[in-house]
């Protein structure tokens, strides 16, 4: 089976945990990032099949990273947890 990639982006480790534990779980590689400047570089380095972002972030929102990740990949599906 393909393993897809998920990036979860949550200032909150308890919560990425949960997320990562269930998804992992279901046979998903997931990469982490705490903030949008972690968001932007990890999307640009290993270019995930999708991302679960929450909406607060320490230096910004979902508001303002979705259209900077759009700009780098429009196809890939984003999930904004509030």
């Amino acid at each position: 089976m393909a393993r897809n990639r998920i990036l979860i982006v949550d200032d909150e480790s308890a919560i990425r945990f949960g997320v990562r534990d269930f998804l992992e779980t279901n046979l998903y590689q997931v990469d982490e990032a705490a903030s949008c400047r972690g968001a932007l570089e990890l999307f640009r380095n290993s270019r995930p099949d999708a991302v679960i972002v929450d909406y607060r972030l320490p230096d910004g929102d979902a508001l303002a990273l979705l259209p900077k990740l759009k700009e780098i990949d429009a196809g890939v599906p984003l999930i904004v947890l509030t």
